[in-house]
């Protein structure tokens, strides 16, 4: 509906995988933070393990980058395009009254995921917590950078205002939030929250670890045992 219209910011071809893309990102994000509070409230460290937490942070890291790599595209068309109304928009995101906003996407959703390079900041769980937090907070500003600018900047000079929302627009965000949090609370209360499929698989390569502990550890003892045979 956004790219089929004629408003500036809107009538982008890129917008489809845009939009997929930072679906996906928010998606991986919002898994992080529950993720987490699951292994943490409801004990299940066995089976949420940090192998899982890393694999999902680095999913998560290569979704940023393609979700980046579309915004400067993005950018980048408008900037050198010839429409002045996109330019005027993008000019106006930046340093307008939607500054704060917009740099504020920027170090969120472009900046931010770039501490997930770091293997012991992916295996801490309350930096992973706090960054997918962060990660969700700049996925939410760009949702408002896409609506609001366009709607406050249209193409009659008349009608520009600056949009910061009603109260009853803001409850129905903060209502959504909390229906969200409800359905999915009532959801692991009356099902299962970790798959038997995978809890199988996790115990599977579990007991070949801990035979190849073991295996580690009586080879060491051997040696251990026998130093003569070191020096001989």
């Amino acid at each position: 509906d956004f790219a089929m219209s004629i408003m500036p910011g809107w009538h982008i071809t890129t917008f489809p995988p845009y939009f997929v893309a930072g679906a996906l990102y928010s998606g991986c994000a919002a898994i992080m933070t529950l993720f987490i509070c699951l292994r943490y409230f409801f004990r299940m460290e066995e089976y949420m393990t940090l192998n899982i937490m890393e694999k999902t942070t680095k999913l998560t890291f290569a979704i940023a980058m393609v979700w980046t790599y579309l915004n400067l595209i993005e950018f980048s068309a408008t900037w050198y395009g010839h429409n002045i109304y996109d330019k005027e928009l993008l000019l106006d995101k930046a340093y307008g009254p939607y500054a704060p906003i917009f740099w504020a996407m920027i170090f969120c959703g472009m900046v931010a995921p770039f501490a997930l390079c770091f293997q012991k900041l992916r295996r801490h769980m309350p930096t992973m917590f706090v960054l997918s937090l962060v990660l969700q907070l700049g996925m939410f500003l760009e949702r408002w950078m896409i609506v609001a600018p366009t709607l406050s900047l249209a193409q009659q000079p008349h009608q520009w205002d600056v949009l910061y929302g009603t109260i009853i627009e803001w409850g129905f965000v903060f209502g959504s939030f909390g229906w969200f949090g409800f359905l999915f609370l009532v959801f692991v209360k009356l099902f299962p929250s970790v798959s038997m499929y995978e809890v199988k698989e996790l115990c599977f390569h579990l007991k070949h670890e801990i035979e190849e502990e073991e295996l580690e550890k009586k080879l060491a003892a051997q040696k251990v045992g026998r130093p003569g045979l070191e020096g001989a």
